[in-house]
């Protein structure tokens, strides 16, 4: 289906599981339609490394996601295969 499960920080930066929907899926991102609320931290590196409960020192990146960064003149190819340059 498409409910997958991601590790989110609570506000004691806990981690924590959190089920979620996907919508559209691209090769690098994907559409969270439920499960995510907006400003929420989502673990995106190292899940393997952390269990629920567990107290972690995040660190937070703020850059735009490469498949949603728009570019004049640029098209997304949600099917595109990392490093394809077309």
């Amino acid at each position: 289906g498409n409910h997958y499960e991601v590790e989110v920080l609570d506000s004691s930066n806990r981690v924590q599981l959190r089920t979620v929907q996907v919508g559209l899926a691209g090769s690098l991102l994907a559409q969270i339609t439920h499960g995510l609320n907006p400003g929420g931290r989502v673990v995106v590196g190292g899940q393997l490394k952390y269990q629920p409960g567990e107290v972690v020192t995040p660190v937070l990146r703020k850059e735009p996601a490469s498949e949603v960064y728009r570019k004049v003149g640029g098209t997304i190819d949600m099917n595109a295969q990392q490093g394809d340059q077309r």
